[in-house]
């Protein structure tokens, strides 16, 4: 199971790529997992940094390492509600760290006091989740500092139709201005953009504005999650950036029927060729598959699949944002989902008709 450990001191580097004139590079994690030694000289904090548990930390609580500092950068429920949140309070209560430090992540419905005019609708209730935590300190915008070092954590992200929600440009850049210029350590849920934040089929999804805020203030180390498929290190050579994330995508939250890219093909191959109306439950990659501008979460194979057969209409759902019909002249794509992203409905079912093969 993934942890990370590290310590303030002279970077083990492995060489990647340059950007404007400085160095990328990607960080070997040493036999302690850590990005880094501790020091012979002074005295040192050691920092355990983990993210995106998904209500399972109760499965790698044994293998945490101890430390002086555990931070956990997010989503560390499903989607909130107040027996999730006690749970993970009375398992950070078993943990010997002094100073344990939590943000709340995309996945913390109740958190994020905006949810009313927003229109987040949670499927669970948390009832004030900052007196559940009572084992930690909860930062919201918030400072601390620990022996001298200051943190500094923030849940803001660009991924519409989830908790802490802010559009790319001004309104995320605006909060962001309010990381303190001396911070040292950042902890943010996403990621900043070209640092560890690249999805199953290499999109990018972090935060440009985010990355100037760091690269103004270049702390020691950011560390965050939420981009499953990119736990690891790397640096700049000015900041480490740390993607805790300890669940990978397939982990997530053991949804029913999830299969990896090289186990959904030959599952495509049985689609009938003389299919005329193919039923999926996820949209093909670029037709009613977007929750934000350039988010696409359709198969790509399955659209290869569907573009050999041509079906005379293809329905699926999944993607709640994206309901409605388009089509690529030869095949209608319908997405039928009832819900919106707030679990609100009222929308109608979608009719088609097809002429019926004379005999």
């Amino acid at each position: 199971m993934n942890q990370i450990t590290e310590d303030f001191r002279k970077l083990r580097l492995k060489p990647t790529k340059e950007r404007k004139g400085q160095q990328e590079e990607l960080i070997e994690l040493n036999s302690q997992n850590a990005v880094n030694s501790r020091g012979t000289e002074g005295k040192w904090l050691k920092f355990v940094v983990i993210s995106d548990t998904h209500e399972k930390l109760v499965k790698i609580l044994d293998k945490i390492p101890r430390g002086d500092v555990l931070i956990h950068c997010g989503d560390f429920t499903n989607y909130g509600g107040s027996a999730a949140v006690s749970k993970f309070n009375e398992l950070l209560g078993k943990l010997p760290h002094q100073h344990k430090i939590v943000i709340p992540g995309n996945h913390e419905y109740g958190f994020d006091t905006r949810e009313s005019a927003r229109e987040y609708v949670t499927r669970v209730t948390t009832k004030n989740p900052r007196e559940l935590l009572t084992n930690c300190t909860l930062l919201m915008d918030e400072s601390i500092e620990i022996s001298g070092i200051k943190l500094y954590g923030s849940s803001w992200h660009i991924l519409h139709g989830f908790p802490f929600y802010c559009e790319p440009g001004a309104e995320i850049r605006e909060k962001w201005a309010k990381i303190p210029n001396d911070v040292d350590v950042l902890i943010t849920h996403e990621p900043p953009r070209g640092f560890l934040d690249k999805g199953l089929r290499g999109q990018t999804y972090g935060d440009v504005e985010l990355l100037h805020a760091v690269e103004a203030r270049n702390p020691k180390f950011h560390v965050f999650g939420h981009i499953h498929e990119c736990y690891g290190a790397m640096t700049n050579g000015k900041t480490t950036f740390i993607n805790a994330a300890q669940l990978d995508r397939s982990m997530q939250t053991e949804y029913a029927f999830y299969l990896s890219p090289d186990e959904r093909k030959p599952k495509w191959a049985q689609i009938p060729a003389d299919v005329d109306i193919l039923i999926t439950h996820g949209p093909p990659l670029g037709y009613l598959d977007a929750r934000a501008k350039d988010q696409h979460y359709g198969d790509e194979q399955l659209l290869e699949a569907v573009e050999q057969r041509d079906p005379k209409f293809h329905v699926f759902g999944h993607i709640h944002e994206c309901y409605g019909a388009m089509t690529n002249g030869r095949t209608i794509f319908v997405n039928a989902a009832q819900c919106d992203r707030s679990m609100q409905t009222g929308r109608l079912p979608i009719v088609f008709y097809i002429r019926i093969p004379e005999s």
